[in-house]
């Protein structure tokens, strides 16, 4: 099988799913594709700073379940 018959069958393919198969170039340039590409990644950079990691998180419920404890030997 040639690198073309794998072209027509995921056109073939994708036909059936109905999606749409693109035959042009597009209208986005590649350097307006790699700024919003770019644009995006801070996006998700600045969100990923937001969030804690499963540490973090490990790291506070063993703080809440110390302070349970301390308070319960001060008794």
């Amino acid at each position: 099988m040639y690198i073309n018959n794998w072209s027509t069958k995921l056109d073939d393919f994708l036909k059936i799913s109905d999606r749409e198969v693109i035959t042009h170039r597009g209208k986005v340039s590649h350097e307006a594709a790699l700024e919003n590409a770019r644009r995006e990644y801070e996006i998700y950079l600045d969100r990923a700073k937001e969030l804690q990691t499963i540490i973090e998180v490990h790291f506070l419920e063993a703080q809440q379940e110390l302070k349970k404890i301390e308070k319960k030997v001060k008794r």
